[in-house]
């Protein structure tokens, strides 16, 4: 008896999760679930829900002066491994 209870929660479980006619995402104040990780998915997550806000979090005075800050360690570098082609110029701009 007990077996037959655990397989069919099982079942459910498993059939619930991978349901395509769930949304993948949900809003804010709503349960997280897990949802098919398929290309379709992904890029619509990326391009419609992450591309904007993270577009507008980079012109943030922060995250200019850590690229500008983080190119410094890294050009000297990529300079010294390949002597022949140089390094871009990268400005920092206050504005």
């Amino acid at each position: 008896m007990w077996l037959v209870l655990w397989l069919t929660g099982l079942l459910a479980v498993v059939v619930g999760q991978f349901d395509n006619a769930q949304p993948c995402f949900c809003k804010i104040g709503e349960a997280v679930d897990s949802c098919r990780c398929d290309e379709p998915n992904i890029d619509q997550f990326n391009n419609v829900q992450i591309y904007e806000k993270l577009q507008s979090l980079l012109k943030r005075d922060f995250f200019r002066f850590y690229r500008s800050w983080f190119a410094s360690l890294v050009l000297p570098y990529y300079a010294f491994m390949n002597p022949s082609p140089a390094p871009p110029a990268i400005t920092c701009s206050m504005r």
